[in-house]
């Protein structure tokens, strides 16, 4: 998900305010939203 709509939706107005709640991608969580993209990998 585009991270500036979770930071309109949370009120949120700078990355460095979200950055905190954000989690390291692990790779099987980045291999998932490349295959739900037409993006070649």
């Amino acid at each position: 998900m585009n991270p500036r709509v979770v930071m309109a939706i949370g009120g949120w107005d700078s990355f460095a305010a979200i950055e905190p709640y954000l989690t390291e991608p692990t790779e099987d969580v980045i291999d998932r939203a490349f295959q739900n993209t037409d993006t070649p990998v």
